[in-house]
């Protein structure tokens, strides 16, 4: 075993072999590998099984393994797959399937809105994630943009001029801070650039973890895709709903309501209200609606 130090894991991690860095946070990083038993690509999520530079490696490291054991409990092609996973070099490392495309927050950065049916399948691959992930009685406490990958027909890596061709299908990642429904959480530091996206309960000491979490999220996602902006803060909210359409301001208020009580009942619900306002739009076009995709 040899021990690289905090920080950097070596070039080899079991048998897959680190190609490139891809992001960073809190303890961990996650890498592109190669996987050279089944001549593959893979990501692995790599933390130090050891504290250092402030940061309790051990409780990180037990995190992965709680991620890794969600992953496997959830079944679904809009939802990451976990591998493999174990341990060498003083690093836990878990190997997940790979999105080569990007992700939806990089196509948003690119300035792109969502057509009607583009919205609808990114509410569909929404609703296909997060009625498997809350079915499992697990919360994700984290989607947004920057964690819902693109996967698509393999090939070079690939950029789009749209948010999801027709031939892509969003896959949502990074279960770092899930918990079961109903399990308590201690108080939670946001992440740069996502704060908009988390429900305002998720700022409360020790709020229980609940599916309405999510549905804030969801619809907050939508919101970025439909107006190419980030979402208000819920203390905003009311400008953006005054702005919209009757069914787009019923969707909106709802969905990020400040209470989670007041929200979509389900996932489920949710998706079902969205593919309502979108309907309303294309009939007022004098186009066929999407339908529940």
């Amino acid at each position: 075993m040899n021990d690289v130090g905090f920080g950097r894991p070596p070039p080899l991690l079991g048998r897959y072999r680190l190609v490139r860095h891809v992001a960073s946070g809190g303890c961990g990083a996650v890498w592109l590998a190669d996987d050279p038993l089944f001549c593959d690509r893979v990501a692995i999520k790599v933390a130090p099984l050891r504290a250092g530079a402030g940061c309790d490696g051990e409780a990180h490291a037990d995190r992965l393994l709680i991620e890794g054991r969600m992953l496997r409990e959830l079944d679904s092609r809009n939802i990451v797959r976990a591998l493999d996973g174990g341990e060498d070099a003083g690093f836990r490392y878990l190997v997940m399937g790979l999105a080569p495309r990007g992700t939806l927050g990089l196509r948003l950065t690119a300035g792109t809105v969502g057509d009607p049916w583009t919205t609808a399948r990114i509410g569909r691959d929404l609703r296909n994630a997060l009625s498997v992930v809350h079915a499992a009685g697990i919360v994700h406490l984290d989607v947004n943009p920057a964690n819902l990958l693109i996967a698509g027909p393999r090939g070079p890596e690939h950029a789009s001029d749209l948010l999801l061709e027709e031939s892509e299908r969003l896959v949502l990642a990074d279960f770092g801070i899930a918990e079961w429904v109903d399990a308590e959480r201690p108080h939670q530091e946001f992440k740069p650039g996502t704060r908009l996206f988390f429900a305002p309960e998720r700022a409360a000491e020790e709020q229980a973890a609940r599916p309405a979490s999510d549905v804030y999220s969801a619809t907050a996602v939508i919101v970025s895709v439909i107006s190419g902006s980030l979402p208000p803060p819920v203390s905003e909210l009311d400008g953006l709903v005054a702005q919209l359409r009757p069914e787009w301001a019923s969707f909106v208020a709802r969905g990020m309501a400040a209470d989670p009580d007041d929200r979509f009942a389900s996932i489920d619900v949710w998706y079902h209200a969205l593919v309502r306002a979108i309907d309303a739009d294309l009939a007022d076009a004098g186009l066929d609606p999407v339908g529940r995709l």
